[in-house]
């Protein structure tokens, strides 16, 4: 699946697939281009194979929160121990998304509002929006990871939704937990739910 695939406009409308234009491509790889919203006709550029849908982004940056852990413990915490799919990692986490999608061969990994996209490459990814609405689709990724910057409770909504039904979420630095989600782990350093 491509990133592509995973993307829809965050405007307040029924999602919808985003159409891709491109302007340069290297390997299978848009290096810049616009997606475009078939239903709204608003357009985001990508530019360095990074999709933008606009607005001032918080990105996780000079005053980063401490992660207290390693890709390793996230992954178990997700749970995943097959390829397929796309994992979300939302805010400063995007920094273990290269040593994440090393561990779980053949998974997408997708940093999110990440503090730097100077280790995308095949398996990790980098989208930017300062939207509150995520522009990802609804239940589109194997498991989400919400760092700790990111963990209110409209994020927390948001991180639910793009989840598939029956995988997991994990909140890094406890935060305000509610929704969809059955919550099995709980502690000052991180929460684990399944979503129902």
């Amino acid at each position: 699946m491509e990133l592509a695939d995973v993307l829809r406009c965050p405007n307040d409308h029924e999602e919808e697939s985003l159409v891709v234009m491109t302007t340069v491509v290297d390997g299978s790889e848009v290096r810049e281009g616009l997606l475009g919203c078939p239903r709204c006709r608003e357009e985001f550029p990508i530019r360095e194979g990074i999709p933008e849908f606009g607005g001032e982004t918080n990105l996780a940056g000079g005053s980063e929160p401490e992660i207290e852990l390693e890709a390793e413990a996230v992954q178990a915490l997700l749970g995943l121990t097959s390829g397929g799919g796309h994992v979300l990692l939302a805010g400063s986490v995007g920094r273990m998304g290269t040593q994440l999608a090393e561990l779980l061969d053949g998974v997408g990994v997708v940093g999110w509002n990440s503090p730097s996209s100077e280790n995308a490459g095949v398996n990790f990814s980098f989208v930017r929006s300062a939207h509150e609405v995520w522009p990802f689709k609804s239940s589109m990724f194997r498991g989400v990871v919400v760092g700790p910057e990111w963990n209110d409770g409209p994020n927390i909504s948001e991180a639910t939704r793009v989840l598939l039904k029956g995988q997991r979420v994990v909140v890094l630095g406890g935060g305000n937990v509610a929704g969809e989600v059955e919550w099995i782990v709980s502690d000052p350093t991180a929460q684990v739910g399944v979503k129902r």
